[in-house]
C-alpha cells in the first residue's frame, strides 16, 4: 500500500454518549488528520458516526456536520434507529466504503496529534493487517513483541485495518458479539489470513477510564454483561469447548450474572452456538487472564 496515495474513513458506534465528548474528539481528529495530510501521509479522510441510540443524538445533523467539517476532515452521521451492538454498527458504517484503510476509534477518546500518520504509515508494510494504537493514561496490559511489534490482536478501542480484508472476513461478527471479544476475534481472524498485527506505541489516544476509589478499574454494567458473554463465545468459537463450558458453570453459580447467562441462553436458543473455526489453534491464546500474554494485569 502507498501511504502517498491512502484514503482514510474513520468510524465510531455512539449509543447515549456525552456529544461534548465527540466534539472534543472531532477537534482531536481534525488536528491529526491536517497533519496527516500535510506530511503526505493521506489524500482524503472522513468521519463516520453511527447512532444507536434510542433517540438521535443530534437534532440537525446535516448542520451539525457541517460546522465540524473542514478541509481536513469530513464528518458525517447517520441515526440507525436501532441498537445493532458495537460490531454491527462498525458493519453498517463500513458498507459502500471506498477508503483504503477503516479506522475503529471510541467515542470516549481523544488522538494524539501523530496519531493518523503513524497508523496509516505502518500499511507501507502489505504484510500489516491491523495497526493499534497505544492508550493512556491506562495501557492495554497485553504482551507485543519490543522488537517487531507483533501482538496477539488489537484492542477495538482504536486500530486501522485494511479496508479490503476487512471486507473479505465480512467485518465484524455482530452475531456472536453484540459488544466486548469482537476485537480479539477479528484480529484472530487476521491472523488467520497470514496478515499482522502491529502495535503502535507512539499513536497515543487518550481513553476515558475511571478510577473507582479502592483504586480498582470502574466497569461499566454493559460492560460487566458482554464481556463475560464474550468471552464465553469467543472460546466456543475457538474450539476451546472445555474453556467456555468452566466459565459458564462458574457464571451460572453466581448470581451477579445472571443477566449475562440470560443472554446466552436466549442466543443459544436463537441462533445457536458458532461454528467452530478452521485452523483455529493456529493464532488462538487463552490464558488465565484472558486471550493474550499479558505484561501485568489490573
Amino acid at each position: 500500500m502507498n501511504s502517498r496515495s491512502l484514503s482514510l474513513q474513520l468510524q465510531s458506534v455512539i449509543f447515549k454518549n456525552d456529544i461534548a465528548s465527540i466534539e472534543k474528539l472531532i477537534f482531536s481528529l481534525k488536528q491529526s488528520s491536517a497533519l496527516a495530510i500535510e506530511n503526505g501521509n493521506i489524500g482524503k479522510i472522513v468521519y463516520r458516526i453511527g447512532d444507536c441510540s434510542p433517540e438521535a443524538l443530534i437534532g440537525d445533523p446535516s448542520t451539525w456536520c457541517r460546522n465540524f467539517s473542514d478541509s481536513s476532515l469530513a464528518v458525517t452521521y447517520e441515526f440507525f434507529n436501532e441498537n445493532l451492538g458495537h460490531g454491527g454498527g462498525q458493519n453498517r458504517l463500513a458498507q459502500n466504503s471506498t477508503a483504503d484503510i477503516l479506522g475503529i476509534i471510541n467515542p470516549d477518546v481523544v488522538a494524539s496529534p501523530r496519531l493518523i500518520s503513524i497508523l496509516c504509515n505502518e500499511f507501507d508494510d502489505p504484510s500489516v493487517g491491523i495497526a493499534e494504537a497505544s492508550q493512556i493514561p491506562m495501557e492495554h496490559p497485553k504482551d507485543y513483541d519490543l522488537v517487531t511489534r507483533e501482538t496477539s490482536f488489537a484492542s477495538g478501542c482504536c486500530l486501522f485495518i485494511d479496508r479490503l480484508l476487512f471486507e473479505k472476513l465480512d467485518g465484524f461478527d455482530h452475531e456472536s458479539f453484540f459488544m466486548y471479544c469482537d476485537d480479539v476475534d477479528l484480529s484472530w481472524r487476521v491472523r488467520l489470513e497470514n496478515r499482522k498485527i502491529v502495535f503502535c506505541p507512539q499513536a497515543v489516544v487518550y481513553h476515558d477510564h475511571r478510577i473507582g476509589k479502592n483504586s480498582e478499574l470502574e466497569v461499566s454494567g454493559a460492560e460487566f454483561l458482554y464481556s463475560a458473554l464474550g468471552g464465553i463465545m469467543l472460546a466456543y468459537k475457538w474450539g476451546r469447548k472445555d474453556i467456555a463450558e468452566k466459565n459458564l458453570k462458574y457464571l451460572r453459580s453466581e448470581s451477579m450474572y445472571t443477566k449475562a447467562v440470560e443472554e446466552f441462553d436466549i442466543i443459544v436458543k436463537d441462533t445457536g452456538l458458532p461454528e467452530v473455526v478452521v485452523g483455529a489453534e493456529k493464532v488462538r491464546i487463552f490464558t488465565p487472564s484472558g486471550f493474550a500474554n499479558y505484561r501485568w494485569t489490573n
